[in-house]
């Protein structure tokens, strides 16, 4: 197989930069699931059970921290898609199996040479960086205000932590929650503006990705299904009077 000079020396390189590479979508795609599951827990412990955010009118703001956190889970799920389907598409005989499925898919469609030849939907995860750096933008966009209501959600729950009272007796007082400042009011008003523009740039991007993702296996599934259905066939062409195994193959031939 390694015939000339030339191919032993590629054959080593390729060992030594460790075979088979995984395109850089699928690296951003992975970073995208570490950002968004950091920003995930780092939202989730801005809110405290036990507390009622809507006593003081600033519920909005912990129903945006929500959102984003439901958003964030979604950027993970969409990227690990990406990367698992990279994962499965990248080996090269599972490529050339898809060359040859898309070839006969087009044929039968009666395509023209030239839109034969045209990419396979499939490999557009490889080769398009844009739905995984849009998701990238838009995790780092929330990103950058995470410090501010981590700090502001700190303050408010300090402040709003119901206080329970002792009567003296071994009996105490039912907790009673502490009304919020206005300075933290205005905070609270302020951040829920300042997130407003932000929510579902994470979940929009995200559902590009998983689209995606979702399209390009469908498509290398339809194209390999084309591929074994070709070689079956062919396989049944050339085996029907064959002494040996003919009657069999005529059997389970549709043809």
């Amino acid at each position: 197989m390694l015939n000339t000079p030339e191919l032993v020396e590629q054959f080593k390189n390729y060992i030594q930069s460790g075979g088979i590479q995984d395109p850089q979508s699928s690296h951003i795609a992975a970073d995208n699931v570490e950002t968004a599951g950091n920003l995930e827990t780092r939202l989730k412990s801005a809110l405290m059970v036990g507390i009622d955010y809507t006593a003081d009118g600033i519920d909005q703001l912990p129903i945006q921290i929500e959102k984003l956190i439901s958003e964030t889970e979604k950027s993970q799920l969409a990227n690990r898609s990406w990367r698992l389907y990279l994962n499965v598409a990248k080996d090269p005989s599972d490529l050339m199996n898809v060359s040859a499925g898309v070839k006969v898919l087009r044929q039968v469609q009666g395509l023209s040479e030239e839109e034969q030849n045209k990419p396979a939907p499939s490999i557009k995860p490889f080769s398009d960086t844009s739905l995984v750096v849009a998701n990238r933008e838009a995790l780092q966009s929330i990103e950058s205000e995470v410090p501010g209501i981590i700090d502001l959600m700190e303050r408010v729950n300090s402040a709003l932590t119901p206080i329970t009272s002792s009567t003296g007796g071994a009996e105490t007082t039912p907790a009673v929650q502490p009304p919020l400042s206005e300075e933290l009011k205005t905070a609270a008003m302020a951040m829920i503006k300042k997130l407003s523009p932000l929510l579902g740039l994470v979940g929009e991007s995200s559902a590009s990705v998983q689209s995606a993702a979702d399209n390009a296996s469908v498509e290398r599934e339809n194209a390999i299904k084309a591929f074994n259905d070709a070689v079956n066939l062919t396989l049944i062409r050339i085996t029907k009077d064959n002494p040996i195994i003919g009657e069999a193959v005529n059997k389970i031939s549709p043809i």
